[in-house]
């Protein structure tokens, strides 16, 4: 059986564990990275910021002095928040084009209240 086979489930047995399959690890992997480039960045946040209420003033200083350079800290602020923005919107995309080729299979259906509410009133003309 290919990788195709495997993933869309060409058997009833394989339908479901293909799908779940697919689904879970589409929406785990980008939601895991988001959640830990997101608890990276709130300790790189917070961090800052605690410097900055404990010393006052020469809180730059201090933090220099005991964590490195503020500016390679900032970079990596920025990196961190890049991620979470660049994982959420890859996400959404694969997750989307996910659920297009399973609709293409018959995998998935538009089964939304909006769409139910569309084919009863075409059914009725």
């Amino acid at each position: 059986m290919d990788l195709s086979g495997l993933l869309f489930g060409e058997n009833k047995s394989g339908k479901f564990i293909g799908l779940g399959l697919v689904l879970c690890l589409a929406l785990a992997l980008p939601l895991a990275s988001v959640l830990g480039l997101s608890a990276l960045a709130w300790k790189s946040y917070a961090r800052e910021s605690s410097y900055r209420h404990r010393f006052g003033t020469e809180w730059k200083a201090r933090f220099e002095a005991e964590q490195g350079p503020l500016s390679t800290e900032r970079v990596k602020l920025g990196a961190e928040l890049f991620g979470v923005v660049a994982n959420a919107a890859l996400g959404a995309w694969f997750y989307r084009i996910l659920i297009f080729a399973f609709r293409d299979r018959g995998l998935v259906t538009n089964s939304s209240p909006r769409s139910r509410r569309k084919r009863r009133r075409s059914q009725k003309a």
